[in-house]
């Protein structure tokens, strides 16, 4: 059975590129990539510590104003950490929105748009997750988890609501495959924390903004299997016009 896992980076619409990055994992792969992650964590002893003695990142922790900002050893840790993802995945999804299309969508339709970055980058993953699984001919529905720290959950929950309840009626060839959505602490599952590196790394390269030293090892991630939607002309359309 597949399952998949997302989180966010900047989709507060302050930056110049919004994203939403995952990946999808069978059984075998998600219990592979959790005992990979925390050996390979376990390696670095300065890491944050979960309620359950347990490490984890945050991509934010390494930032200029980040509990991990002068960590030293970040080339080897992310060099491990992208090759865990690469050999686990069954694919890895990264959704973009570049902010300035987002306002200028908004302004020609002169309406509110009913999705934010956040949830928009979402649906856009979603459909191009069904379009892998269908393109696999897998037959069941994937569930989807993501990061419960997120301040858009019932705009998240409204989106997976329209992916089931209304692209089925679309008049376009829209697939969706969805199960059920949840929430989780990303800081006690190892598949949001790969996600949170997914979308910070597709982020970046969305923005062209050089990955600093140490963070090199990470564009690997999206040289393999990977998946690019991004918000196009039609995406414009269809969400601001036809809502």
């Amino acid at each position: 059975m597949l399952s998949s896992y997302y989180d966010e980076s900047s989709v507060d619409g302050n930056g110049p590129v919004a994203a939403v990055g995952g990946l999808l994992l069978n059984k075998d792969g998600y219990d592979r990539l959790t005992s990979d992650w925390y050996k390979a964590l376990a390696k670095h002893p300065k890491l944050p510590i979960n309620s359950d003695g347990l490490p984890y990142i945050h991509m934010k922790d390494f930032g200029a104003d980040g509990l991990l900002s002068d960590y030293l050893d970040r080339r080897a840790l992310f060099s491990d950490l992208a090759t865990i993802v690469n050999r686990r995945k069954a694919v890895s999804i990264g959704a973009t929105v570049m902010t300035e299309n987002y306002r200028y969508s908004a302004a020609v339709f002169r309406k509110v748009p009913k999705f934010g970055f956040h949830s928009l980058c979402f649906l856009m993953s979603a459909i191009q997750q069904a379009k892998f699984v269908l393109s696999k001919g897998y037959e069941h529905d994937v569930p989807y988890m993501l990061d419960g720290e997120c301040n858009a959950e019932d705009e998240l929950r409204l989106a997976h609501k329209f992916i089931t309840n209304k692209l089925p009626e679309y008049p376009c060839p829209h697939p969706y495959k969805a199960a059920g959505i949840m929430f989780e602490d990303d800081k006690k599952f190892p598949a949001l924390q790969a996600a949170d590196v997914i979308a910070w790394t597709v982020r970046r390269e969305k923005a062209n903004h050089p990955f600093p030293d140490g963070f090199e090892p990470l564009a690997g991630i999206l040289e393999v299997n990977h998946r690019r939607p991004d918000f196009e002309d039609e995406w414009m359309t269809e969400c601001f016009g036809l809502m």
